[in-house]
């Protein structure tokens, strides 16, 4: 659940090399420039497949728990197009990089504290909506700001379900299903 670069000095994140955890917590972050320790992202990826395909998405809210910060910066809430548990760690952390932000530059991450709660807004609504059919959907989630400075290290550390968290990391689905049209048999 969380990407994290190569260890390396420097006001940039690593790219030479990246690897995947699927510890029980993910954190966003960038360390200290001037310690050689990396930059992490997390996601958090879940099965949509209880939704029927076709049903209008009207909301989606994640809730979660942010159990550890250091120095926390605002995250940015992002779009994944390739499942992120089945990607490369390379392809996860770019993946976590681009693509719509869904939320971007938000506070909610840079406070410790159970139960929060954030709208994803429209873009998250109409991407769940795209992906009902792949049965699975998932949130990237990186620091705004990744420069690394030498003053501090800089984490926001996620709760994940595999730990005891007040709440596991949940999607919140508003939706209304499909109409279906009945066929009309009418013998003359």
């Amino acid at each position: 659940r969380e990407v994290s670069t190569n260890d390396a000095t420097g006001t940039a994140c690593p790219s030479a090399s990246f690897s995947k955890s699927p510890g029980n917590d993910g954190s966003a972050g960038a360390s200290d420039s001037d310690t050689s320790t990396n930059c992490r992202r997390t996601y958090v990826e879940w099965d949509i497949t209880s939704i029927t395909d076709g049903s209008d998405v009207t909301n989606v809210v994640f809730k979660f728990e942010v159990k550890f910060v250091v120095s926390a910066k605002n995250c940015d809430y992002n779009e994944m197009n390739t499942r992120p548990s089945t990607a490369t760690a390379s392809a996860a952390w770019t993946d976590m990089g681009d693509g719509t932000a869904f939320v971007s530059n938000d506070a909610t991450c840079a406070t410790l504290a159970t139960g929060k709660s954030l709208d994803l807004g429209t873009s998250a609504d109409a991407d769940v909506e795209a992906q009902l059919t792949s049965n699975w959907w998932a949130v990237g989630i990186k620091y705004n700001d990744e420069l690394r400075d030498s003053t501090s290290d800089h984490f926001a550390t996620f709760c994940l379900e595999e730990s005891p968290c007040t709440p596991d990391p949940t999607l919140e689905i508003t939706y209304t299903l499909p109409t279906v049209t009945q066929p009309i048999t009418i013998t003359i």
